[in-house]
């Protein structure tokens, strides 16, 4: 027969390897802000890219070849003006389109780069494992030829890793001025962003960009208890805590 000791000892390491087993590295963290300013102050140094290869007359656009990379030799970029970095693509068959100012009287701000049509979605691909902060300026523009409209919609916002993981996704409102900022943490590198007007597929909306930021989480990635973890810890170091407690008392009355 065990010696009631024996069982005792047993059960502590056994409750010891759940707990180990418990510990695992902490899953992908991703939050997002639309505080710029605090954004920008808590990551110093990012690299920037905007659009702004030359003169797009207002009110017009040109047409991208698709990807639009550091490669890109078009209408509208020069070789090595995109970093390279960076890749952005259109799930349309046309690539990105390069807007000038006040596009069909969108009010839009001079050189963003959109899909090329509406319900297509807006890729943005990182081609090195080192980024994991980004820093957007989001928009949309209204682009069915109707006078004095303005894009004023929701747009989803997607964010995948390594392995084409989605990481995270939310929603930030989306209008013609590119005034909205998104900005972006991971714990995890990030290996693309996928943007897409949330709207009927009648609608004549796109979105995209008017500038980006990108570089690499200073932040490390500390390992963390599961709350079941945490939980089978607490009871485990409680039930150790009561083993030895009953150990010194018989030792102490010689029983």
């Amino acid at each position: 027969m065990l010696k009631t000791s024996s069982i005792s000892k047993n059960v502590i390491f056994v409750l010891l390897t759940v707990i180990i087993c418990s510990v695992s590295p902490a899953f992908a963290q991703v939050t997002f802000t639309n505080d710029e300013v605090q954004f920008l102050a808590d990551n110093p140094g990012l690299a920037f890219q905007d659009f702004n290869n030359g003169f797009i007359t207002p009110g017009s656009f040109e047409i991208c070849l698709n990807p639009v990379n550091s490669e890109s030799n078009d209408p509208c970029f020069t070789p090595g003006f995109i970093s390279p970095i960076l890749e952005f693509l259109s799930s349309a068959s046309a690539g990105p389109l390069l807007f000038g100012q006040d596009f069909n009287n969108n009010g839009n701000p001079p050189n963003v780069l959109e899909t090329a049509a509406n319900s297509s979605r807006f890729e943005i691909v990182f081609l090195v494992p080192e980024v994991s902060v980004v820093g957007m300026q989001l928009g949309c523009l209204e682009t069915s030829g109707m006078p004095n409209s303005q894009c004023n919609e929701d747009i989803g916002v997607d964010v995948f890793g390594t392995g084409d993981v989605l990481l995270a996704s939310t929603t930030v409102p989306g209008t013609s001025l590119f005034d909205t900022f998104l900005g972006v943490e991971s714990s995890a590198e990030i290996t693309r962003i996928r943007i897409n007007v949330l709207q009927p597929d009648n609608a004549s909306f796109s979105e995209g960009l008017l500038n980006i930021r990108f570089g690499a989480n200073l932040s490390q990635n500390i390992p963390t208890l599961s709350e079941a973890g945490l939980i089978v810890t607490v009871v485990g170091l409680m039930l150790v805590g009561v083993f030895f407690a009953v150990k010194r008392r018989k030792a102490a009355t010689g029983t």
